[in-house]
């Protein structure tokens, strides 16, 4: 399961500053604490209900209206905080965060040509070596289906960032492109060793067709991830997948789906799930009804790049009975069938349109349980 980087808005929300200016309202230093213990207590409408008052008593101060801002974009009350953001700018032309905050809730309130004129505005803005904004551009760009103008966008960083290689990395698995990917997650996986980054290698690794060192660490993350983790369950069962342990890709798959159930349901999210290997594995999962009784124990996979072992396991895994009766004789299986022995003949079910039009060579042992 790949999620789509994201950034949080700027600025510190709700620090408490107490100004010392001498139009300073009494009210407003109070205001923002109650604020700040009412965001702290969950309770956000009287979060901004503070906030609104404080920013009436002391108009000017432009924290506390940078933090109505944020908690309006994080309640999705965008156009309080559109409103709030735009406030800051007028009385600061030059206020970067404001420009990139208003920039990306613009685009998440769908209006996307703005917000992409703001966050070049903050581009501009930027201190030197901050790159936020032009990564927020390419991400929109993204978002709006337009990959070639955030893949330049991206590229043209020099150093490219850990966050902007992340993208880069999404649109190499959407595009199927698993040496590009591998490479842009080691280069961000070196910069940034963290849970999230080194999971997404693990998946780069997977995808281009290093399933064994990918378990690996995927095994070493089992033991140091956060237990409500859900992302590396499910990467060790499309790891299980991708060499044909289907009873450890089931289990895997169920203890995903317990710690994220809506991450699972309805439809397969692109955005979370953007490859092919991705869909077949879901594809099957959803199929079965119990665990499977049978597994390959090594599937090596050679051919184009169409040939990932996911969606091959996918394309045998429907005929497992007579794949494990033909196995036991033959153990390969080409684009045209199973070889080497004529008992193989009653798996012909096996063959698949995809395993014959991409050429894909498939070398597999079977265990029954």
């Amino acid at each position: 399961m790949t999620v789509a980087p994201d950034t949080l808005l700027r600025g510190a929300i709700l620090s408490v500053v107490l100004t010392t200016a001498s139009t300073a309202s009494a009210d407003a230093p109070a205001l923002r604490e109650k604020a700040q213990a009412a965001w702290a207590r969950g309770d956000v409408d009287a979060a901004l209900k503070l906030l609104d008052e404080a920013v009436a008593a002391e108009p000017d101060h432009l924290d506390t209206r940078m933090n109505l801002g944020i908690v309006a974009a994080q309640a999705q009350r965008y156009p309080m905080a559109i409103a709030a953001f735009r406030a800051i700018i007028r009385r600061d032309k030059r206020h970067y965060d404001a420009h990139f905050n208003l920039g990306k809730v613009l685009v998440a309130a769908g209006k996307h040509a703005a917000g992409i004129t703001m966050l070049t505005q903050a581009a501009r803005l930027a201190p030197a070596g901050d790159v936020s904004a032009t990564i927020e551009i390419a991400a929109t760009h993204l978002g709006l289906g337009r990959e070639k103008k955030a893949r330049k966008l991206l590229g043209s960083l020099k150093p490219i960032p850990v966050r902007a290689l992340l993208l880069l990395v999404f649109m190499d698995f959407r595009a199927e492109r698993c040496g590009p990917a591998l490479e842009h997650a080691v280069a961000a996986a070196s910069q940034d060793p963290s849970h999230p980054v080194l999971l997404t290698r693990a998946l780069a690794r997977l995808h281009a067709g290093q399933p064994d060192r990918a378990m690996g660490e995927l095994q070493d993350l089992v033991r140091t991830a956060p237990a409500t983790q859900a992302n590396i369950p499910y990467a060790l069962g499309l790891a299980a997948f991708s060499t044909g342990d289907l009873d450890g890709a089931y289990n895997w798959f169920l203890e995903a789906r317990g710690r994220a159930p809506e991450a699972f349901s309805g439809a397969i999210d692109p955005m979370a799930f953007p490859t092919r290997a991705d869909r077949a594995y879901l594809g099957w999962v959803r199929s079965v009804t119990a665990p499977p009784a049978w597994r390959f124990t090594k599937v090596t996979v050679t051919g184009p790049p169409a040939c990932q072992p996911a969606v091959v396991v996918a394309a045998m895994a429907p005929s497992a009975a007579a794949l494990s009766r033909c196995a036991a004789l033959s153990g390969t299986l080409t684009s045209g069938g199973f070889e080497a022995s004529p008992a193989c003949a009653a798996a012909s079910a096996i063959r698949s349109p995809l395993l014959e039009k991409a050429r894909c060579t498939v070398s597999l042992s079977v265990q029954s349980y």
